[in-house]
């Protein structure tokens, strides 16, 4: 779905409301290759224009198939988000009407392509880690030959178990209570 600014600025009486159902599977698994399949995206919100910019209000939900991070066994990741933009012209330099936190996309050649809008924020929003519902449940992680992946609280336990040989001595330096002269 495409729109040019001025078609949105012209309907600037009343919001342009969006209720979509897209297919950006084959866009999706062309940028991010990790992809393994993705549901039709629903789209519902707004795109709203005054005389300079146009402001999209947006809710996204899908489901992307990907490998975990862990097992790289395939895993349905829901996803559901908002998204906030202000889209102005390529030939617009005042930009210092925006706060510093606004999220401004600069439209080439003023057109406005919704499915780029949501595949961009869809990437945005895949967690880095993913892992199945077993793996979170796991208590174990995995271990290999003279190897283990170890949560933080274990790696801080296991270096205060393991002391080097010539540090030993050291070892409960810290410990006395002071009464001691030496």
């Amino acid at each position: 779905m495409k729109w040019s600014l001025v078609e949105l600025k012209k309907q600037s009486d009343e919001p342009l409301q969006v209720d979509e159902m897209l297919n950006l599977s084959e866009g999706l698994m062309l940028r991010n290759k990790t992809i393994t399949a993705v549901s039709e995206v629903h789209v519902t919100g707004i795109l709203s224009a005054d005389h300079q910019d146009v402001i999209g209000h947006f809710n996204v939900s899908l489901t992307v198939e990907m490998p975990s991070t862990r097992s790289l066994k395939s895993v349905d990741v829901p996803l559901n988000f908002s998204v906030d933009e202000f889209y102005v012209g390529y030939r617009d330099k005042a930009l210092e009407r925006f706060d510093k936190n606004d999220v401004v996309i600069i439209l080439e050649e003023d057109m406005l392509n919704l499915n780029s809008v949501i595949e961009d924020n869809v990437l945005l929003q895949i967690p880095m880690q993913i892992l199945t519902d077993d793996e979170r449940k796991a208590e174990d992680l995995p271990t290999g030959d003279d190897w283990e992946v170890l949560t933080e609280d274990k790696l801080v336990q296991v270096r205060k178990e393991k002391v080097d040989p010539r540090f030993a001595s050291l070892q409960n330096f810290f410990d006395n209570d002071g009464s001691e002269e030496e």
